[in-house]
């Protein structure tokens, strides 16, 4: 029990039930339990935080049910009595510490979750494709540009990618350089991502409209690489874009639009290859396959960038010897190797497998 001479400065501070002091309160017949006493209920509240329990091992004789005792300890909260702890100098106390250190671990809790709620805000991880992006008419195509050309000036100005330049940057700034309303801003991109680096929706459209356009087909993997490289070459046909290319895949602010990209190019090289032979019934197989394109064509895009989004010789050499080894890949004789290698007994599938 909390003890007698705490208990008498803390006791004031506790907010009052609603009764009036001068009267006597009798419970009817069955009317339910008598209220707890407040000390024995704060110290309940103590033991909770001391042990770590949850609120419904508070159980017993002692303290009652333990929701009675998160309850009360609500109802205190919501009062202020933590704050006027605070403000009496009180949660200082030694027989406070495990209130005290709940607090502060409370504290610091949502102060994190503020900071991601701020950051989800401003870095958006909306599923790039959750929205159709609209369809690309001439006016719609000079207004995308406007405000992609807008967004490059203004980001520059503010400082860049080591001056700060996207944190200082935002989308109604954008919208005001390139002279369209916030509303329009948002009718042609998520967020201020999509203009400063990539607007990875838009390729993914155009990913998902070129697999459309050449399968079904008896070489359906080649036709997934032959449709990206048609969307990325006409994407980095122009210089911004190929700037944008650049400075996307060498900013850690992009990393984790970046995740999104790759987890939703394999839905939809997924979603195409499924419906193909030799891979239509094969869900894992396929899936599988459509994991290791979109992370391919991931790599492919890092390497590109580095190469000022102009691939060279010795890119399209190196991707060429990287096909060719994947394919030149025995699995069996690998697992056999890695097996032997560390004398490990091959579960059953496996061993059917070799």
């Amino acid at each position: 029990m909390i003890s007698a001479t705490l208990w008498k400065e803390i006791e004031p501070l506790l907010p009052r039930n609603g009764r009036a002091a001068d009267r006597v309160y009798k419970r009817a017949e069955g009317g339910g339990r008598k209220r707890n006493d407040d000390r024995l209920m704060f110290t309940a509240v103590l033991e909770k935080f001391a042990t770590g329990q949850a609120w419904r091992d508070l159980t017993g004789d002692v303290y009652g049910s333990g929701s009675a005792v998160h309850a009360r300890f609500r109802q205190w909260e919501k009062a202020g009595l933590i704050e006027a702890l605070e403000r009496q100098g009180l949660l200082d106390h030694p027989e406070l510490r495990p209130l005290r250190d709940a607090v502060a671990i409370r504290r610091a809790s949502d102060m994190q979750a503020a900071k991601k709620r701020r950051e989800s805000a401003q870095f958006p991880l909306l599923p790039i494709a959750s929205a159709e992006p609209l369809p690309i008419t001439a006016r719609g195509r000079r207004i995308r540009l406007e405000i992609i050309a807008a967004a490059q000036r203004l980001f520059h100005r503010n400082g860049g990618e080591q001056g700060g330049g996207f944190e200082t940057t935002t989308a109604e700034a954008i919208a005001a350089e390139a002279g369209v309303s916030t509303r329009t801003f948002f009718r042609y991109f998520q967020s201020k991502m999509d203009v400063i680096y990539l607007d990875l929706s838009y390729g993914l459209r155009d990913l998902g409209m070129e697999l459309d356009r050449r399968l079904p087909h008896d070489e359906p993997v080649e036709q997934v690489l032959i449709a990206w490289f048609t969307s990325t070459l006409a994407m980095t046909h122009s210089e911004i874009n190929r700037d944008r290319m650049r400075r996307a895949y060498r900013s850690p602010n992009f990393l984790a639009r970046r995740g999104l990209f790759i987890m939703e190019s394999q839905s939809i090289i997924f979603e195409r290859l499924s419906r193909q032979q030799p891979y239509s019934g094969h869900g894992p197989m396929c899936r599988l396959i459509s994991g290791i394109l979109a992370s391919m064509l991931d790599m492919i895009n890092e390497a590109w960038a580095q190469r000022g989004a102009v691939p060279d010789e010795e890119m399209l050499t190196d991707m060429q010897q990287a096909f060719s080894a994947i394919g030149e890949v025995d699995l069996a004789h690998v697992l056999d190797k890695a097996l032997r290698e560390h004398a490990l007994t091959p579960p059953t599938p496996i061993r059917k497998f070799l």
